[in-house]
């Protein structure tokens, strides 16, 4: 069945939904339609209409399907990629996590197909997500066993973006990975979880600049001070609570910041 977001891009992209027959040209229709999903993918998160990413999947399933044999190596896995990331946006706006669980499939497949040491930048981007997508389905299920797959990616992704000139992906990963140390000490009630997701989040600090990267460094400072929070809390230790209150305090004054920029552009635009 359509969906009226996909009656409505279907109305202003009459083209890419012609019905094809298997020619020559399958593959360019294939990726152009992946390329459809993935914008689809993009307005979803920002209008958080959930019907775009019902659309985006299906075109993904669709233009997976019609792609040659030969056509089954980079775009096969982008799209995978793709597709994994319409169904993890979608499963964490609806209850179950039957989504999550095709989702975690499908990033998994895409990092699997990948070859590391042709395309090692690829692989880790796929090991990050696809550790990403393992955290949110353990945090949904409660299940160690995800969670446990979650932080040797995202340490593997870790260890890779290390040794390579990408200090600010590195950064991010291992603030991905704080954050799925949070989710084990949901679980299994660690506090051993709690400071080693305190580590990464200092130790990405030490790569993130509040100015330069204001958007990455404000939620490592969200991450950190929700782990001193609820570490602070666990041993009655006042002064992990008033650091808590430090960087939560922060990061809201950053967002503050941005707002108050915002709102300087907008005025001179204006």
């Amino acid at each position: 069945m359509e969906t009226r977001a996909h009656n409505t891009l279907k109305a202003e992209h009459p083209s890419e939904f012609e019905t094809r027959t298997h020619d020559p040209s399958l593959d360019e229709w294939a990726n152009t339609l992946g390329d459809l999903a993935a914008t689809k993918v993009s307005l979803g998160e920002i209008t958080n209409d959930k019907e775009l990413f019902v659309d985006a999947a299906n075109d993904l399933r669709t233009a997976l399907a019609a792609l040659s044999h030969e056509s089954r190596t980079a775009a096969w896995c982008r799209m995978q990629a793709n597709l994994g990331t319409a169904l993890l946006d979608l499963g964490e706006r609806e209850a179950g996590y039957d989504h999550l669980v095709e989702a975690v499939a499908a990033l998994r497949a895409s990092r699997d197909a990948i070859d590391r040491r042709a395309a090692p930048l690829y692989w880790a981007a796929s090991t990050n997500n696809l550790g990403n997508g393992l955290r949110i389905l353990g945090e949904r299920q409660l299940s160690i066993v995800e969670i446990d797959e979650s932080v040797r990616d995202l340490a593997d992704a870790a260890a890779f973006y290390e040794r390579s000139p990408s200090p600010r992906q590195w950064a991010t990963t291992e603030t991905n990975l704080a954050a799925t140390y949070e989710a084990r000490a949901e679980v299994t009630g660690d506090q051993r979880d709690l400071e080693a997701g305190i580590m990464c989040c200092r130790a990405a600090l030490l790569r993130e600049n509040a100015d330069q990267d204001p958007g990455p460094w404000r939620r490592t400072m969200e991450n950190l001070g929700g782990l001193l929070g609820k570490l602070g809390e666990k041993r009655k230790d006042l002064g992990l609570l008033r650091e808590a209150v430090q960087a939560a305090s922060s990061a809201e004054r950053r967002i503050l910041r941005a707002n108050a920029d915002h709102i300087g552009v907008s005025d001179r635009l204006g």
